[in-house]
């Protein structure tokens, strides 16, 4: 995206903004493409020239942070060990948060996006990959338990307002120990 004035925006980008805006205040299901042309002060034709549906503007909006997404397991693959990748996955994640941390929490807690993302098995796959480096290939429940716990942390430490009174340094640090601290029992060997 350009830089923050809306006026260096193309009306792709001022579309996303306004959407993803939208989405992470009211939910997906609840922002109708009318309160987006509306918000943008144009007809929803207008909308509809930029992009063919809700979904397309939901992917768009969702897609900074799947593409960062889908470059954790690549790089974790890379590691070499199932301890390097495991370490290369959580700060991953942690990067990830630290970076989208509304769009991660608007994944976890907004049940129509998560339903989006459910009808695409790319998704589950990727969030597969993640879990594997995470837990292992045979987790325990206590494993899987741990992991629902650090992951529902992360994700919704974006949605957090008290977040913004914590600096990102500590942010960061305390998410990468306490999301460590919850997985080292389970990590894979």
């Amino acid at each position: 995206m350009a830089e923050g004035r809306v006026g260096t925006l193309s009306a792709r980008d001022r579309v996303i903004r306004t959407a993803r805006s939208l989405f992470i205040d009211r939910g997906f299901a609840a922002t109708s493409l009318q309160m987006i042309a509306d918000a943008l002060g144009v007809t929803k034709a207008a909308v509809y020239h930029q992009f063919p549906s809700k979904a397309e503007i939901l992917a768009a909006v969702l897609e900074p942070a799947i593409e960062q997404m889908r470059s954790i397991p690549r790089d974790a693959e890379q590691a070499g060990s199932r301890a390097h990748a495991f370490e290369t996955v959580l700060e991953g994640l942690v990067d990830l948060v630290m970076e989208h941390g509304e769009i991660a929490a608007m994944i976890r807690r907004d049940a129509a996006v998560a339903e989006v993302l459910a009808a695409d098995g790319s998704f589950a796959s990727l969030t597969d990959r993640l879990d594997r480096a995470l837990i292992g290939d045979n987790p325990t429940p206590a494993a899987r338990a741990a992991l629902i716990i650090a992951g529902g942390g992360l994700m919704m430490t974006g949605a957090d307002p008290a977040s913004s009174l914590v600096d990102r340094a500590t942010l960061r640090r305390v998410l990468s120990e306490s999301v460590r601290r919850l997985l080292e029992p389970y990590r894979p060997v």
